[in-house]
């Protein structure tokens, strides 16, 4: 960030970008001294109470609320449903507060549209305890990273050198694995209409997916260099079109259910998403302004 000390930090608040779904409850320093911040929709302007010079640190608590969306299945925020829920399904996509990435003098903080993604985003080690009261044993939570089951309601979860932490929970997903050459897992979580009956009789779309993410991942390994993680975690989404986050992306159901073959969205959405494993989680492109 240079050479002279900072006076403020800037987080940038997805969430935020929706009405009534983010609600700041408290923001205070290590001790417990409360922060002077202004919130003006997704950015967050944290004023410190005192310079923090190069290669120091300071720790602060944000407390908060999300009042996670219904998925908005045909709708203006359809795109988004990678944050919010069905009846079978809830997705945490970029839900937490991020530090923004500072370039020269400016903190970059994009606004939200509704299609396509406008975050740059640095690396940060992610360890989160994550608690589901009366979570029921058929629960299955698909996340990157290291998943360790604390008790029947607690995990903790941990992903080093990542941009973000997302993850989906379901009650009903059917999980799919495979290896790749490289020794990388893929696990697919599905559900069952992923199964489905055409002229040529009964096919399971979920194997063609996993079966075509594993090739492509193979693939990109050989172009682009080593995929850092031992495990890729791939989602049928209750939401339009897909979605990419680092160890993790979401392919709509829609092109499970309508695969006809090999020239199909299926195919498509599934090693685009995947290709973002090597543009945007590993290259941290400004997705915004530099896209390609």
């Amino acid at each position: 960030v240079g050479d002279a000390p900072l006076t403020a930090l800037v987080l940038n608040i997805k969430p935020n970008g929706q009405p009534n779904v983010f609600s700041l409850q408290s923001l205070k320093f290590a001790d417990e001294q409360p922060a002077k911040y202004q919130l003006v929709g997704q950015r967050l302007e944290l004023v410190l109470p005192e310079p923090l010079d190069p290669n120091c640190s300071l720790q602060f608590t944000i407390d908060f609320n999300l009042l996670i969306p219904p998925i908005d299945v045909g709708g203006v925020h359809a795109y988004q449903g990678y944050l919010g829920y069905s009846d079978r399904q809830t997705n945490l996509g970029q839900w937490l507060p991020v530090i923004a990435v500072k370039q020269g003098d400016t903190w970059v903080s994009h606004e939200d549209i509704a299609i396509g993604e406008q975050e740059i985003l640095d690396v940060a080690n992610w360890n989160i305890n994550f608690r589901i009261t009366d979570a029921p044993d058929t629960l299955r939570i698909a996340a990157p990273g290291t998943i360790e089951k604390v008790s029947d309601s607690e995990w903790n979860l941990s992903l080093p050198n990542a941009r973000d932490y997302s993850l989906s929970v379901g009650e009903n997903y059917r999980l799919l694995q495979q290896e790749t050459t490289n020794n990388v897992t893929v696990e697919l979580y599905t559900f069952d209409d992923a199964i489905i009956v055409n002229d040529t009789g009964t096919m399971d779309t979920a194997a063609y997916a996993l079966n075509t993410a594993v090739k492509s991942l193979s693939l990109y390994e050989s172009l682009y260099g080593a995929y850092p993680l031992n495990r890729l975690v791939m989602v049928e989404g209750d939401f339009p079109d897909g979605m990419e986050f680092s160890g993790i992306v979401f392919v709509g159901g829609e092109y499970f259910r309508g695969l006809s073959g090999v020239e199909s969205y299926l195919t498509l959405i599934s090693v685009h998403e995947i290709a973002h494993q090597w543009w945007y989680s590993q290259i941290g492109n400004d997705q915004a302004l530099h896209p390609w």
